[in-house]
């Protein structure tokens, strides 16, 4: 049993690098009516948080506790995902490594991501040992702090 499930574990792929266009085949600025079975989360600075049911809750052998999809304005502009404990966290930044390369250190246990189009956050908190690993849409990013200064 345990052999199966390292087998499996280790067969999953990291990351997608495809990610930079959208997140599990789903594009960034698409509208939220493209999306079935998401469930309502939570509302945030005039983002909406949907969590999509029956999501897969690994990303490159890292277990999840959640993932929310973030819309502005009924379109899809990021991905918060949730993990909890320190071999997680180890495997969500090898994942992510290895997909987009070496990220930018901004602190202990923060890390980013600057694309065109995507920004990627990692964010470890070695005492809660929570993780929140964010994708937010750069050109959405840009059109929002545009809105809110217009």
């Amino acid at each position: 049993m345990f052999v199966a499930l390292f087998v499996i574990l280790t067969a999953m792929p990291p990351v997608s690098a495809n990610e930079l266009d959208g997140f599990r085949g789903m594009y960034w600025g698409e509208s939220l009516r493209a999306f079935k079975y998401m469930k309502f989360v939570a509302q945030l600075d005039g983002i909406k948080y949907y969590r999509k049911l029956n999501d897969e809750l690994f990303v490159g052998g890292a277990g999840l506790t959640d993932i929310n999809y973030a819309f502005f304005k009924d379109r899809l502009v990021g991905v918060v995902m949730l993990a909890n404990g320190k071999e997680n966290a180890r495997l969500m930044l090898e994942a992510l490594k290895y997909s987009f390369g070496t990220p930018s250190v901004l602190d202990e246990g923060v890390y980013s991501w600057d694309f065109v189009k995507i920004k990627i956050l990692y964010r470890y908190d070695p005492y809660s040992k929570n993780l929140r690993v964010s994708y937010l849409s750069g050109e959405t990013l840009v059109k929002m702090r545009r809105d809110k200064h217009l």
